[in-house]
């Protein structure tokens, strides 16, 4: 670990403390660390070796954080079985209760691993799921949307906005995932492996929810996530009941698709398309 001299260096240039942040304790002055001040004198791990877990003060419960600290050890390891058997291996472990607990703490630390195996968890739970009614079951949302609302969200489109203006996540159930995912962006990070039917499902569910997948959709992080050796998946939106998510899809599709596919099995080589645009650009 980081030495309290580096942390201190570090902390003497800080005046004033404007994001989020988490105090530990030394034979000193307690110092009140920064994220940014954090990254720059090392991990959040380094922190908790110098001064002891029992000194650190986080913004996360102790029960959480000493699981993301275990999961961290499993992912880092450098011998033993490939990264994705790990990734597996400690995606088992957790339900979408420990796994929406850890978003925020994977977040904090900037952990892409960490969050891989989040994102991986909700995906498997949440993609099987048929309708907006299971998945509030799952989630254990309060509905907030009439029937007739209901079927209407489901008709709109997923990418841009909805007409219906949204404040805030809707109120929930004191369990519900909507209190344990306290910020809009853990509510729309572990959406990221999450397919486009599941996240369709979504605009159903509620209206904080909605509003958390199309932000999901629109990112750059889910876009490249479902798209492997240049093929992207578009099956969802082709059966979409909204005919505009199609071609939104296809104008989103980050660079090197060269090949689409419906349903895992029947592609669409974009290659003699892509040669004939050229082409004609040169022209």
């Amino acid at each position: 670990g980081k030495s309290d001299d580096c942390c201190t260096s570090v902390l003497q240039d800080v005046a004033t403390i404007d994001e989020p942040a988490f105090t530990v304790r030394t034979t000193g002055a307690p110092l009140i660390m920064p994220h940014t001040a954090a990254l720059e004198c090392g991990t959040f791990r380094h922190m908790i070796e110098d001064v002891g877990a029992s000194e650190a003060h986080v913004p996360f419960s102790e029960t959480c954080t000493s699981a993301a600290l275990e999961l961290i050890d499993r992912l880092s390891a450098r011998v033993g079985e490939p990264l994705a058997s790990r990734r597996r291996a400690c995606g088992q472990r957790l339900d979408i209760w420990a796994a929406a607990e850890l978003t925020e703490v994977a977040l904090f630390l900037e952990h892409a691993e960490l969050l891989r195996v989040v994102q991986d968890v909700f995906a498997s739970v949440l993609d099987p799921l048929d309708s907006p009614a299971a998945i509030r079951a799952a989630l254990d949302v309060a509905p907030d949307l009439s029937a007739e609302e209901e079927a209407a969200a489901l008709r709109q489109p997923l990418f841009g906005h909805s007409a219906d203006p949204v404040q805030g996540l809707n109120s929930a159930p004191q369990r519900s995932l909507s209190a344990l995912l306290r910020t809009d962006d853990a509510a729309v990070a572990c959406l990221a492996r999450c397919d486009g039917a599941t996240l369709r499902k979504l605009l159903g569910v509620s209206r904080g929810w909605a509003r958390h997948a199309r932000e999901a959709v629109a990112s750059e992080q889910w876009a490249a996530t479902h798209v492997t050796d240049h093929t992207a998946q578009i099956g969802w939106a082709v059966c979409s009941p909204a005919v505009e998510d199609l071609g939104d899809l296809l104008r989103r599709l980050p660079h090197g698709v060269l090949c689409l596919c419906m349903d895992g099995e029947r592609e669409v080589d974009l290659t003699p398309l892509l040669a004939a645009r050229v082409l004609d650009a040169a022209a």
